[in-house]
């Protein structure tokens, strides 16, 4: 990943026209990827218009995730969950990337067996309550 003090200085430097390319490049991309209703490229619209629009860490409920451990796991009902917490936020595929461990119930009397730290990213498009 480039240095965000890098990334900085190159933003400060560009050009209007450039970064009015850089934009319109992004969005093309977006575009041809899956980007249903276009809610990516409308969140990348929503966040230069209003920068609290810009989701961060902070602006996730984690209460929300702690209640709908289903959103972390296929078949969640076979496994005990622990250490749930939000590691970071991709404003361009919407999602809340959170970090949890987890244990079959079937082994969690054992002392051989250990949690496995795992993430799952939950979509901020399709699950709106998510955020505060």
């Amino acid at each position: 990943m480039i240095n965000p003090k890098i990334f900085k200085a190159v933003l400060m430097a560009a050009t209007k026209e450039t970064k009015d390319a850089v934009l319109q490049a992004l969005v093309e991309h977006i575009g041809r990827n899956y980007d249903y209703n276009d809610q990516k490229v409308g969140h990348i619209v929503d966040m230069l218009v209003d920068k609290n629009a810009v989701v961060t860490p902070d602006k996730v409920n984690l209460k929300w995730v702690e209640s709908h451990t289903d959103r972390l796991m296929y078949q969640i009902d076979k496994y005990n969950i622990r250490n749930i917490a939000v590691d970071s936020v991709d404003n361009i595929d919407c999602t809340v990337r959170v970090n949890f461990e987890y244990i079959e119930k079937i082994n969690e009397d054992r002392c051989d067996v250990s949690y496995t730290s795992s993430h799952s990213d939950i979509s901020f498009n399709d699950y709106p309550e998510i955020l505060k």
